[in-house]
């Protein structure tokens, strides 16, 4: 639409540099860019809360929450949580710092009936702010021959360089209250290298892709997994741009991410 002009305000030098390269407009979240929070007529945003510098955000600027996910940590804890650097710390305040920031959107965008129910049930959003568009990562999805066409030729496994040959698990556990925490460490009588014994002769791959608020570093060296076992492998951050570039070539998925 002519009549808008828009602008992507990142804190990733690699969102900045992609747009910044196809000469799309954008610009780094700085002191300068409050210029556009205050002048913005909309503000589209994927998280809780958005910046406002000393409240001078126009009260005519519609706010729009895109979301990124609707998981079972922020639904069925029915708690709040604040990030800091090593943990996650839970609010146990029965999420009422959650809905506070939440209900400062003029409008949320949903994927379901269920999830907007939720939300009208726990935090108090008001249904008139509740929008089902879907997310756009999602759209693909849609397209069956695109997809069973991926499931069989692992096009994006290759690329990772994973055995198109073989069949996959996708273990993905998203962030816990200790950052650190990896669930299969405390699975009773799990263990590893019978693990990847039963991967080796059902000819499956396991692969691991841990939550960006999680620190799994530790976690891997620990398990050394590149030396030690043949069929358990870590994806690394920079691996993927979206983790659904890889769902449809998954055989099995085991997750309770939000955005999955």
């Amino acid at each position: 639409k002519k009549s808008l002009k828009p602008m992507w305000v990142t804190e990733s030098n690699e969102v900045f540099e992609y747009l910044k390269s196809k000469k799309l407009p954008v610009i780094k979240k700085n002191i300068f860019s409050i210029y556009y929070f205050i002048r913005a007529g909309v503000l589209f945003g994927a998280g809780e809360d958005y910046p406002n510098f000393l409240n001078l955000m126009q009260k005519e600027t519609i706010r729009f929450n895109l979301r990124h996910g609707c998981g079972p940590a922020s639904i069925v804890k029915q708690q709040s949580f604040k990030l800091t650097k090593n943990r996650i710390k839970p609010i146990l305040d029965k999420s009422n710092f959650y809905a506070q920031r939440m209900n400062q959107w003029d409008y949320i965008n949903f994927t379901s009936k269920i999830s907007e129910e939720y939300f009208f049930k726990i935090y108090g959003i008001e249904p008139s702010k509740m929008k089902r568009f879907g997310f756009p990562r999602c759209e693909s999805f849609f397209d069956r021959k695109k997809m069973i066409k991926k499931l069989r030729s692992k096009s994006a496994l290759k690329k990772l360089g994973h055995d198109g040959k073989k069949k996959f698990i996708l273990y993905a556990p998203t962030w816990r209250v200790n950052k650190s925490y990896f669930p299969l460490d405390y699975l009773k009588g799990f263990n590893f290298e019978k693990f990847n014994k039963f991967l080796t002769e059902n000819n499956f791959e396991f692969l691991i892709n841990p939550h960006n608020n999680s620190n799994f570093n530790k976690v891997s060296k620990k398990l050394n997994l590149k030396n030690k076992f043949t069929n358990i492998h870590f994806l690394k951050k920079n691996d993927l741009t979206d983790i659904n570039e890889i769902l449809t070539e998954i055989d099995i998925l085991i997750t309770d991410y939000s955005s999955i």
